[in-house]
């Protein structure tokens, strides 16, 4: 079904397209939604290297307690 530029902006509330200055606050709001996403993800990202790093520490204190595998007592 094909609906008309004019039908999309009655359906939007508008009766005319965006203009210009519409578009840049539009742009200038999804940018600063990209930056906060963008920090979200570094310091989530953070957060799991902090985890992977203290699990890799004591994977290896684990390992270093077992004895060998290939000496076996009598």
């Amino acid at each position: 079904m094909r609906v008309s530029r004019a039908t999309v902006y009655e359906l939007a509330g508008t009766a005319a397209p965006p203009t210009l200055a519409e578009h840049e606050e539009r742009l200038r709001d999804l940018e600063q939604q990209v930056a906060q996403l963008g920090l979200h993800v570094e310091q989530r990202f953070g957060l799991l290297a902090r985890q992977i790093k203290h699990l890799r520490r004591d994977v290896d204190g684990l390992l270093a307690r077992e004895p060998a595998r290939g000496a076996r007592r009598p």
